[in-house]
């Protein structure tokens, strides 16, 4: 086993051990946690580290559990920690309970979404597009459209329709890898239609 190998398997082992203190049997937090951006850091390493599972139960868990049902916000402590009481009026809350919406946490899961559709694994030599590494097979019963994506290879879009996976880049050179659920996918690519400004 590679020092690289070692090191994900330790990693792993560590997030587990985290994952076991913190969730119970449904994936469920046994406590509300305190930092959301920290939590959805963590998912996004699951998302990377090859288990998907795990981002969506924490995705799933926080879809439920939002500041502002419908807004997809978030929170970030336990109490206000702005005493000069001026954002009290600009957030909108007469008597926060913490600090919402949390623009970092919503970042977090912004930037992990993405991901999830499409990114660039830096940690692999030939460092491949990954195509759909967060996408769920039940989503494959239907058309998707991923839209306009932004790596590190430039603008990526791809499109899952009849059992073939279009993957349209400007480079069709760039090395690509399908998440999980596109393991046995056709894949055609497709040749650029962004402008030159994307």
């Amino acid at each position: 086993m590679g020092d690289s190998e070692s090191l994900k398997n330790t990693y792993t082992q560590t997030l587990n051990q985290r994952w076991n203190a913190t969730r119970n049997e449904q994936g469920d937090y046994n406590k509300r946690p305190e930092r959301t951006n920290f939590e959805f850091a963590q998912a996004h390493q699951w998302l990377l580290l090859g288990f998907p599972q795990k981002t969506w139960e924490t995705l799933n868990w926080f879809f439920k559990h939002q500041s502002s049902p419908g807004l997809y916000s978030w929170w970030d402590g336990y109490k206000e920690q702005y005493p000069e009481h001026r954002w009290a009026t600009v957030r909108g809350w007469i008597k926060p309970e913490n600090v919402t919406p949390s623009y970092w946490s919503a970042a977090e899961a912004l930037l992990l979404e993405m991901d999830m559709l499409a990114y660039v694994d830096e940690s692999k030599p030939q460092k491949p597009l990954v195509i759909g590494a967060g996408v769920p097979a039940s989503w494959l019963s239907k058309p998707l459209n991923s839209g306009v994506i932004y790596t590190a290879y430039g603008p990526v879009r791809w499109k899952w329709a009849d059992d073939v996976l279009n993957i349209e880049t400007r480079d069709n050179n760039v090395p690509v890898e399908l998440g999980p659920t596109f393991h046995d996918a056709k894949i055609v690519r497709i040749k650029s239609t962004f402008e030159s400004g994307d």
